[in-house]
């Protein structure tokens, strides 16, 4: 396990060592990063969902980008170029790390922790995500969420792949470091046997409003992957797993 830094390593000995001091601060902090996730994956679900009550939260979603309509498998759709969406990458990454960067263990970030077994990981997380993205075509629900693009024209399916790989960019850097550096480090530090618990819980929670196959897939990730993360130290990983499945679900949709 690579060292921390002086303000982290005194911060976790006063946890361990049971200063009320130390306690105190770490829990306090925990609470309000776990209000500050909660808050900000809620206010997203609500814009995404077009909910007007008390506001219209729809009007919270920046998109970058602009172009003509195309046909998704003759449904009319639309998917401007690149495809960012600035109110995921602001509130899931730019936000929290700003919070974090005066004591940020840049480690967690790199390359450098990375073991052999971890390259065996990466390789089992690929096939894994290829059988559960295959799966999509033997489920109704699935298959009406993801729907194919396979009789597209192929410039179509190129300004395809560009929107949603720029898209999946803009929240999946986010999504990663909001949950396996940003939260899990917070409910660590008072909670060092079982604080892991609440990353499987609020990303199970906010894929409720997807197919329950999914919602329950997600769960098993975060799981798998917040696991990953607190034993190699280090975010890359989890990141690059998720980015690879991802991937995986755009030419799935292209090809299949």
């Amino acid at each position: 396990m690579p060292r921390k830094g002086n303000a982290v390593a005194q911060q976790d000995e006063a946890v361990k060592t049971g200063s009320r001091g130390g306690y105190g601060w770490a829990l306090g902090l925990a609470l309000a990063g776990g209000l500050y996730a909660a808050a900000a994956l809620g206010v997203d679900t609500l814009a995404a969902m077009g909910v007007r009550t008390p506001i219209h939260w729809a009007m919270l979603q920046w998109r970058m980008g602009g172009g003509a309509p195309v046909a998704t498998g003759g449904v009319p759709g639309f998917y401007p170029v690149p495809g960012l969406d600035l109110l995921k990458f602001s509130a899931w990454f730019v936000i929290p790390f700003l919070l974090c960067l005066p004591w940020m263990d840049w480690r967690f970030l790199g390359f450098r922790t990375w073991r052999k077994a971890d390259a065996i990981l990466m390789a089992i997380a690929f096939l894994v995500g290829l059988a559960a993205v295959s799966l999509i075509a033997y489920v109704p629900g699935l298959r009406a969420y993801y729907p194919s693009l396979a009789g597209a024209e192929t410039a179509e399916k190129a300004r395809f792949a560009t929107h949603m790989l720029g898209y999946t960019l803009s929240w999946l850097i986010g999504w990663e470091f909001l949950h396996r550096y940003f939260l899990l480090r917070l409910m660590d530090r008072p909670f060092p046997r079982w604080g892991w618990l609440i990353i499987p819980v609020f990303e199970g929670v906010y894929h409720l409003v997807k197919h329950p196959l999914e919602a329950l897939g997600m769960v098993a990730a975060s799981v798998l992957l917040t696991l990953w993360t607190r034993r190699s130290q280090n975010v890359s990983l989890p990141f690059i797993a998720h980015l690879l499945i991802e991937v995986q679900l755009i030419l799935f949709m292209i090809w299949v």
